[in-house]
């Protein structure tokens, strides 16, 4: 696990990336105290999801340049599913705003995996030939709703796959004609890497990130995006490009 996230350190270090250790992502398991992680589930809604990636997208919206940071990070201590509640997330934002940076970055990801398995003489899978479906095509005629639940019938049929233009609810994600779209790889009906180009339209995103945080503060917690994200919404942020990895469902996957 470390050589591989050494490797991807120094690749996206190579290309220029900065490497951020934010205050909602930590080194070690058992240490992350990402507001809102300590809260009740039923208060984490849409924004409070991505606090993370907004101390991201504030460097990006300053710097101009990409930026990526690795840790562990919570989404809710009262999570009652079966999935992890916390995982190791490989975090990236790009101020360039063609989503097809998405999939360059998976297929990067896929390959620097495949040379350390190689080096240390590990099995692997072969995910190199990943098929690419888009649901503009397959789908068009469907809403957003009946999108997503189309595609949630095709998650766990589908062995290795990115689907382009897929359903999201992501509060950031751009709407193109009434649907929130992102780029999602599939491997083994689990969803192991996302991103999407943000919306260029804050006003909404701006007003329930204001109501949500002051309702968690009525009830004595304290969470909630950066208030310097949303100053610089103010100013005009420019958009940029986001995708999470993770990295421990992907290392369970690929290695045999």
């Amino acid at each position: 696990m470390s050589l591989f996230l050494a490797a991807i350190s120094e690749h996206l270090s190579e290309q220029g990336y900065l490497r951020i250790l934010s205050r909602s992502m930590m080194n070690e398991r058992g240490t992350s105290l990402a507001p809102p992680a300590r809260i009740c589930g039923r208060h984490v809604k849409g924004f409070l999801k991505i606090t993370h990636e907004l101390e991201l997208k504030e460097v990006v919206a300053i710097t101009l340049r990409p930026a990526f940071e690795i840790g562990y990070v919570v989404r809710d201590v009262h999570n009652r599913r079966s999935s992890p509640n916390e995982y190791l997330l490989l975090e990236l934002v790009d101020p360039v705003v063609d989503v097809s940076v998405v999939q360059r970055e998976i297929l990067t990801v896929v390959s620097l995996a495949a040379e350390v398995a190689d080096r240390l003489d590990l099995p692997h899978a072969d995910y190199s030939n990943m098929e690419v479906r888009d649901v503009d095509q397959e789908v068009p005629h469907l809403d957003h709703a009946q999108r997503t639940g189309w595609f949630r019938e095709q998650k766990p049929m589908t062995a290795n796959a990115i689907f382009l233009n897929s359903p999201v609810n992501s509060p950031l994600a751009r709407s193109v004609r009434g649907h929130r779209k992102e780029t999602i790889w599939i491997v083994n009906g689990k969803s192991v890497a996302h991103g999407y180009r943000d919306e260029t339209d804050y006003d909404n995103f701006h007003e329930e990130s204001l109501r949500q945080e002051a309702r968690l503060r009525g009830g004595g917690v304290c969470g909630g995006p950066s208030s310097r994200f949303l100053n610089l919404l103010d100013l005009g942020a420019p958009e940029s490009v986001s995708m999470g990895f993770g990295v421990e469902r992907f290392i369970q996957g690929f290695l045999t």
